[in-house]
């Protein structure tokens, strides 16, 4: 409701500017404010910085203030003696206003008004606009039959004064086609359309409007008019314009519109709603309004300056859609025209700066249920493992070994175990040979283990770079001990390992082919461990004086692919003993005590460091309770983090870092990547650490994971090697914990005080987002463990301080680690793994601690950053009260309280453009001085106030307008009235236009049949033509949906902004790159040959083709389906001749096979020819203008 008080003092301004005007002077709102704004504002009027002479004209004390000459401009009631006057009547072209080089000269008629104007006094009013509007009671008047509601009694008062009169009510078809599509988008069907002209009472009438209000499709056809204001897309837009999830907020917007959301609720939640006290997830998705903005992901750009474009973009689009008003004009000046100073579109752009841009979550429902479903399933797995441990038959003992060799000469070292280290200069290519002795007889099959070791790269067990290897063959022969002349092969018939990596099966070990070959990167997790292989023999071998086996390891598949580290057991079997369970429940204990003991030698105590000074050049540094840090706020493409500790620890040997998830980072982190590369990745080029000034070395640096998402390697030694360009990074397991550990090349014996200093960045901004820094005093091996933080502090407890739970997560853990588990592991890890919930772009307001700052910019320059500004709003529209937040919510309520003179007026003026093709004020996008006054003043207040007293409701008010007498009105005019009123301003005949692409589309779809009701969901690709998306650089194929998303509304279409589906283009749909108040409607020669060609419309013709032929009607009455259902109204006589001429004429050309009539009728069965017949009519009839217009 507006405010008694407000009513009082709008009369005491029209009062005031009634005495001010003299009467009988020229309307300065109508006449006398657009030639000035026209031909004088831009030089004299609102911008202080390019005003010329010290003269204002917008202003009425200023103008009859003296300028910089000392003359006055007007002088009112005294035109002779008024400057203004002598320069418009100027003949010298050095005093003539406005000056020649504008090209913009003032007519005599021009001339003539601003005299009179003068004369009768120089009244200023404020421009219309920006006063609060009034509702004036209804006027009166003479054919009080015609009006149905008040819009009628303003349209017909202005249509009496100009001594027209209205046109006669639509006939029933008509109306019925019209209001279907305007109120759902869609046209009737013949049913439909029957039962309404069987009773066309206005009774009836009423409750069809109110069907169609109440029906799903009305929110799905409203929606799109938002979302042209929204610069809606599926893309990015710009270079490479990628896809991002934006359809939940159009969903969002289905749902607002279908349950008649207040508009100033509407509004709010899409400004603001995560402010909104108790906010939830569908406020949140609302926010995704401004999140429509392009996002450049080139690599060249700096990441925070197309921000500020895309802030530009948002106060723009803010004054567009809600206030009617040009802001984007006042970037780069005070705007020309219109009373926007330059800093209150900073002040403006504030109250929208202050959100960061994260994603949003939205779990499918029951998805909590589905996830505590597969972990009780992983617990049931992970409980039964100990009881599946193999047990063999048969058992593994070790030979003696006698000998080790190398084809290539190297000679390497056999060690206490057993094993053979070859870690000298690696060969491309080399055939190992061991020698082993045993006593055993029956030895079945052997096994192969590829060990780390630390002097292998990145502890191998490879002895390439990366620690992989692909052992191409392994070959076995056997001799008596005392007789190694009599040597025989050994068939080597099964093979089995713990790990295989894809394509290089062990298998492959056996098969007698050099160039494949068993290896072992099956992912991080599998790397850079101990590794087993195990052949069975085609039967049992061994001498009774003993044996003596000669394996040989062949490795000639990839440079540098070696084992570094092998070992050789046997197998043979075992001799009678205790059960299997004893057997696995002794062996099960022995191995759980190897592999408590090795991990517990490597496990070292890590001391968390918490930072006294955590300070970077951009993002905030905040130290979390658990001593780590959490980086928030705005990131560059070069960001440094410094950070301060004081310890004291001694002897400090090494750091960790660890890279967090976090719930509030880009894909929960732990990086701050949010373009470009994968979201929530990091690179760190650089990590220097330093002691009371002291650069500190390191000597080795190891990483639980990494990968480069560009380029060949990442690594957290690339991380230590002074290049920057360099680093470590862990693309492709976001959410994920990663540690690095950084040895120190010497023992750090004390510091007062160490300093890190890390290096972030590439082409694309990608910080770390949370992060640990940890230090440690072991001495020996430090290496980075991908051991969970929980599982490091269970292993440094003794075995007689462990609880039995402690002891039972320990032996769980040792059985995930078990090579013979390694499937089982796999299963148990993606039944454990979090689900990967679908996501949009909102918006979250910075924390208050951590305010984005806002600056006015010079010339609109993001390089030319000047004042700072604080939240604000237009002065000269509304006062901003006190109590309300400077902030995106105040701002929102600004917008839509009652005091706002613009948006109620712009909101409904932009509806009656629905319904009329034109609104009241034309320019629906500008209603400021620039802009058109409206054709019907008193009925635009009206509606605008109508519609805040009743709720903000678009439904009651799109009532309102479809049961009025104006909008029922027949679209027929003669020419006088054509004449007189080309443009239908007066509205003395209904509305007529051609149709929006989108409802061009669906139409088509509905008379056909084809048309899915299907709601919501990601983003369709209908079929278009071929090769519509090959050419912007983003490319891709577009992929034709199947089922019924190949016939989805429009509404669901795929919107990449570089290539626009190439009907809707056609047909002058935006393109999302901008807000568009007013589409274009253009009449070009593509667009009947979309209607044509059109892979969906050939697809509609052909399917009403085939319905029209199986029908068992004659011609006469399949003809006036085909009508009726394109068109809704009945043919008359002579249109079902044409068409029954027309069909006979191509039946001839088909059954002739002047025309080859199968591409014509697509599939389906029965005869071709009258398929293509009947296919050529409803393209013809589809084909029509009365198809594509609303009447």
């Amino acid at each position: 409701m507006i405010p008694r008080r407000l009513f009082f003092l709008l009369g005491m301004a029209v009062g005031l500017n009634a005495v001010a005007a003299v009467t009988g002077g020229p309307d300065f709102a109508r006449e006398v404010r657009p030639i000035l704004s026209q031909h004088c504002f831009k030089c004299h009027g609102p911008d202080d910085t390019t005003r010329k002479g010290g003269l204002r004209l917008d202003e009425s004390d200023a103008a009859r203030r003296p300028a910089k000459s000392g003359k006055t401009a007007v002088v009112a009631g005294k035109p002779e003696a008024s400057e203004l006057v002598a320069r418009i009547l100027a003949d010298d072209p050095e005093e003539v206003m406005p000056p020649p080089s504008t090209k913009s000269p003032l007519t005599a008629a021009d001339k003539e008004i601003l005299k009179r104007w003068i004369a009768a006094g120089a009244g200023y009013r404020p421009h219309w606009a920006f006063v609060p509007p009034v509702r004036l009671p209804p006027p009166e008047v003479r054919d009080r039959d015609w009006p149905r509601n008040g819009i009628d009694h303003f349209v017909l008062s202005r249509l009496e004064r100009e001594h027209l009169h209205p046109a006669p009510v639509a006939d029933p078809y008509t109306l019925v086609r019209r209001v279907y599509l305007d109120l759902i988008g869609l046209p009737p069907t013949p049913e439909e359309a029957d039962a309404f002209a069987a009773d066309p009472s206005e009774a009836a009438y009423g409750r069809l409007v109110d069907h169609l209000l109440a029906s799903p499709a009305y929110g799905e056809r409203w929606a799109r008019r938002w979302l042209d204001l929204a610069r809606y897309a599926d893309t990015n837009g710009y270079e490479k314009d990628r896809a991002r999830n934006m359809w939940p907020w159009r969903d969002w917007v289905v749902r607002a519109l279908n349950a008649d959301m207040p508009f100033d609720r509407f509004t709010v939640e899409q400004i603001a709603g995560d402010l909104l006290p108790g906010a939830g997830t569908d406020q949140r998705v609302a926010t995704g309004f401004h999140r429509n903005t392009m996002l450049n992901e080139e690599g060249g750009i700096d990441p925070l300056e197309f921000r500020f474009h895309a802030m530009t973009d948002r106060v723009s689009t803010t004054g567009t859609a809600w206030l009617g008003l040009t802001l984007g004009c006042a970037q780069c000046h005070t705007h020309k025209y219109d009373p926007i100073p330059h800093r209150e579109y900073y002040a403006l752009m504030a109250c929208l700066n202050n959100a960061d841009e994260p994603d949003l979550d939205l779990p499918e429902p029951g998805w909590e249920a589905n996830y505590r479903s597969r972990l009780e399933r992983a617990s049931k797995r992970l409980a039964g493992l100990a009881s599946e441990f193999p047990v063999e038959t048969n058992v593994w003992f070790a030979p003696r070994l006698v000998g080790a060799e190398s084809a290539s000469g190297e000679r390497p070292v056999v060690l206490d175990d057993g094993s053979v280290l070859f870690a000298g200069k690696c060969p491309d290519a080399d055939a190992y040979t061991l020698v082993l002795e045993t006593d055993r007889t029956g030895v079945d099959a052997l096994r192969l283990e590829a060990l780390t070791d630390d002097r292998l790269p990145k502890r191998g067990p490879g002895r390439v770079a990366h620690g992989n290897f692909v052992l191409g063959e392994i070959e076995v022969a056997v001799a008596p001990k005392g007789s190694p002349a009599k040597e025989q092969p050994v068939k080597l018939v099964g093979a089995r390992a713990d790990v295989e990596q894809p394509s290089y099966p062990v298998a492959n070990a056996i098969d007698g082919k050099g160039d494949t070959g068993w290896a072992v990167d099956a992912g991080p997790a599998a790397l850079n461990h101990n590794h087993t292989a195990s052949f069975r023999f085609e039967r049992p071998v061994g001498f009774p004086e003993g044996s003596r086996f000669v394996v040989r390891l062949r490795h000639q598949g990839a440079p540098q692919h070696l084992i570094g580290r092998p070992r050789i057991s046997l197998s043979a079997p075992a001799p009678e003993g205790p059960s299997t369970a004893d057997r696995r429940r002794e062996i099960l204990g022995k191995r759980f005590a190897a592999w408590l003991a090795e991990a517990r030698a490597r496990t070292v105590a890590w001391t968390p460091l918490r930072p006294h000074v955590a300070t970077s050049n951009l993002p905030l540094l905040a130290v979390q309770p658990d001593d780590s840090v959490f980086a928030s706020g705005d990131i560059t493409k070069s960001d440094t983090y410094e950070l301060a500790f004081r310890t004291g620890l001694r002897g400090i040997t090494a750091v960790r870092l660890e890279a967090l998830p976090d719930d509030r980072l880009p894909r929960h982190g732990p990086g701050l990547a949010y373009y470009e590369g994968p979201k929530g990745d990091f690179f760190l080029g650089e990590f220097q650490l330093s002691a009371d000034g002291r650069p500190l070395k390191f000597g080795r640096a190891t990483e639980t994971y990494a990968r480069n998402n560009f380029g060949s390697s990442a690594s957290a030694a690339l991380a230590v090697d002074g290049d920057p360009q360099t680093g470590w990074s862990t693309a492709g397991r976001e959410g994920e914990r990663h540690v690095a550990v950084f040895a120190l090349a010497e023992p750090l014996p004390e510091a007062g005080e160490l300093k890190l200093r890390m290096l972030f960045g590439r082409h694309y901004a990608c910080s770390l987002g949370r992060f640990r820094i940890s230090a440690t005093t072991a001495t020996g091996e430090v290496v980075a463990r991908d051991v969970s933080v929980e599982t490091e502090r269970l292993l440094g407890i003794p075995d007689a301080g462990l609880t039995e739970a402690q002891r039972a997560v320990l032996f769980e853990q040792f059985l995930l680690s078990a090579p013979e588990f390694a499937q089982a592991r796999r299963e148990i890890e993606d039944l454990r793994r979090p689900p990967v919930h679908p996501t949009t772009l909102v918006l979250r307001e910075r924390p208050v601690g951590n305010p984005r700052p806002t600056f006015v910019h010079r010339r609109g320059e993001y390089l030319q950053p000047g004042d700072r500004v604080e939240p604000g709003v237009l002065s000269a529209i509304a006062p901003f009260p006190a109590e309300w937040p400077r902030n995106r919510l105040g701002l929102a309520r600004w917008i839509v309280s009652t005091n706002n003179p613009l948006t109620a007026r712009v909101t409904v003026n932009r509806q009656w453009q629905a319904f009329f093709a034109r609104g009241i004020v034309r320019t629906s996008e500008d209603f400021g001085l620039q802009g058109e006054s409206p054709s019907h003043p008193e009925l635009l207040d009206w509606l605008a106030v109508e519609f805040m007293r009743e709720g903000w409701s678009l439904k009651r008010l799109h009532r309102l307008v479809a049961t009025s007498a104006t909008y029922r009105q027949s679209s027929v005019a003669g020419r006088e009235l054509i004449a007189a009123d080309p443009d239908n301003r007066l509205l003395a005949r209904g509305p007529q236009g051609r149709l929006e692409a989108e409802i061009i589309r669906d139409g088509a779809l509905r008379v056909s049949g084809l048309l899915s009701p299907r709601m919501g969901g990601p983003g369709v690709y209908p079929p278009q033509p071929v090769g519509v998306t090959d050419s912007n650089y983003g490319g891709g194929a577009w992929t034709a949906s199947e089922g019924e998303d190949r016939h989805r509304r429009s509404l669901y279409t795929f919107t990449k902004r570089t290539a626009p589906f190439a009907m809707f283009n056609s047909f002058d749909a935006p393109t999302g790159e901008s807000c568009i108040a007013r589409r274009d409607v253009s009449n070009t020669p593509l667009q009947a040959l979309t209607l044509l060609n059109d892979v969906l419309f050939v697809e509609v013709s052909q399917t009403l083709g085939r319905q029209l032929a199986a029908d068992a009607g004659d011609d006469a009455s399949r003809i006036r389906q085909a009508f009726r259902r394109c068109l809704t109204r009945p043919p008359d006589a002579s249109e079902v001749a044409l068409l029954r001429h027309f069909l006979e004429t191509q039946r001839q050309r088909f059954a002739s096979r002047e025309l080859d009539p199968v591409p014509v009728a697509g599939e389906g069965g029965g005869n071709p020819a009258e398929r293509a017949a009947w296919t050529s009519l409803a393209r013809a009839i589809l084909n029509t203008d009365e198809m594509i217009t609303k009447d």
